[in-house]
């Protein structure tokens, strides 16, 4: 964890730092009836690497991480299926 906070947010200190200084505007979401190799080719379309899973309603109920959708072993294997279609 302490890894991302520090690419994240460089020098600053966590403490001091507002989140509204470092989010990401614009988040990316799946439906939980979507297949998992749309999400997993939508994280890549969109440089992400987690999903907000919203439900029917547009609220979230979730998150899909790309390790839960594809383990580490799988992930290549994954991406290359999607960049075939």
């Amino acid at each position: 964890m302490r890894f991302f906070i520090n690419i994240s947010i460089g020098q600053r200190n966590p403490a001091d730092t507002p989140v509204e200084e470092i989010y990401r505007a614009g988040v990316c979401t799946c439906r939980p009836e979507e297949s998992l190799v749309d999400a997993i080719a939508r994280m890549g379309e969109n440089g992400v690497r987690r999903l907000v899973v919203i439900d029917a309603d547009g609220e979230p109920c979730g998150i899909l991480s790309l390790e839960d959708a594809a383990p580490e072993s799988d992930v290549a294997a994954a991406l290359a299926q999607t960049n075939s279609t």
